[in-house]
């Protein structure tokens, strides 16, 4: 089928493995890359803003997508050490907003020191790019409702890292539980272990 650029139709669309792209994708505004590829350009084009958490996840399934160019990476703030974090092959910017000026990604994989993420969001969405980002999307509720509304009246596709939601265990567990199969839930109790370490102050 020849693929047809007003419908999507013969286009696949890309995503995160085990990841569902929210809002569903519009036949109008699909991230759409041609089936079989044979220009450079016809690649999604993506950069990275930060590395402060799980984005070396996105990192690696990306880079291994002969669908996808990485097109650059920037730090989100000063407080960001990407020396060692990158492919040196992949461009480096020390300004991010001129990186999404310049290269004008179709997706934007967001993370950087975590208090920042909730106005790189902004950022994006108001030049109308899509966005896998970090959690938190936001460090305070006013915060969040601007977000929201900036995410809202750009249209763009958003997404936040909330890998283990979907993962198998995790969605059947929700999915039992949203089915009523458990009963009424009244108390969830969990633990996720991490080893001593060291961080930047920032964290606390």
């Amino acid at each position: 089928m020849e693929p047809s650029p007003r419908t999507g139709e013969g286009y696949k669309t890309m995503h995160f493995p085990s990841m569902p792209l929210y809002p569903p994708p519009r036949p109008h505004r699909q991230i759409a890359i041609k089936k079989y590829l044979s220009l450079e350009e016809e690649k999604m084009k993506v950069c990275f803003i930060g590395m402060c958490g799980h984005s070396k996840q996105a990192w690696r399934t990306l880079k291994s997508r002969p669908d996808v160019q990485l097109c650059g990476v920037a730090a989100g703030s000063h407080h960001e050490n990407m020396v060692a974090s990158f492919d040196p092959a992949i461009p480096f910017f020390t300004d991010a907003r001129q990186m999404l000026d310049t290269v004008r990604p179709e997706l934007v994989i967001l993370s950087p020191v975590f208090g920042l993420t909730g106005g790189w969001i902004v950022e994006c969405a108001a030049r109308g790019i899509d966005v896998f980002s970090e959690k938190p999307v936001a460090s305070s509720l006013d915060e969040l409702a601007v977000v929201r509304a900036a995410v809202k009246a750009s249209g763009i596709r958003f997404g936040a890292m909330h890998f283990l939601r979907y993962a198998p265990a995790f969605y059947e567990a929700g999915k039992l539980a949203r089915e009523g199969a458990i009963g009424g839930v009244r108390l969830i109790h969990a633990q996720k272990s991490y080893k001593y370490g060291t961080r930047p102050d920032w964290y606390a």
